[in-house]
């Protein structure tokens, strides 16, 4: 996947309007031993958006997502710690269509998944990563990995270095 400047041509892309109405219940389970630095433990969340416009009475966009992460806290010794983090994300068709959707993209412009910057791959600038052999911005799939090994640089001050390896796919 190559990054692409995600400004030429998109700020001058006419954007529509649109309504969403959704509903999204969400499962989260925490079990790490700190949400700021976690040196071991487990963090797991589940989502599932559904934005309906049940017959078309209030002109909404209707889609459903489904999106996953999970993040595990390895401790390797004294103060080292192997972070292991998966995210996957889906968007289809509306459940009241049976999941069908008749236009090129289940999810409107601005629902789609982003890849890109700190959160998802580093190395590529914040949402730039686009479907390979198109410069359309963001995908109804998305799905990726990081890991990284952190380690004191200067732990009196809690000050941590970190190597890492992401990876990403978009569809």
């Amino acid at each position: 996947t190559a990054a692409r400047d995600t400004t030429q041509g998109i700020l001058d892309a006419p954007f529509e309007r649109v309504r969403i109405l959704s509903i999204t219940p969400n499962i989260t389970i925490e079990l790490r031993d700190n949400p700021l630095n976690p040196r071991r433990g487990y963090f797991g969340e589940i989502s599932l958006e559904l934005a309906e416009d049940f017959f078309g009475l209030l002109g909404t966009e209707s889609f459903t997502r489904l999106t996953t992460r999970h993040s595990g806290y390895i401790p390797l010794g004294r103060n080292v710690t192997l972070a292991l983090n998966a995210r996957f994300g889906v968007g289809f068709g509306s459940i009241y269509n049976g999941f069908r959707n008749k236009q090129r993209y289940a999810l409107p412009l601005g629902e789609r998944f982003l890849l890109g910057g700190v959160n998802t791959v580093r190395g590529f600038a914040r949402d730039s990563i686009r479907v390979t052999g198109t410069d359309e911005v963001g995908g109804d799939i998305m799905f990726t990995v990081n890991t990284e090994l952190r380690y004191p640089i200067i732990p009196s001050i809690n000050l941590y270095g970190t190597v890492f390896m992401d990876a990403g796919q978009l569809a």
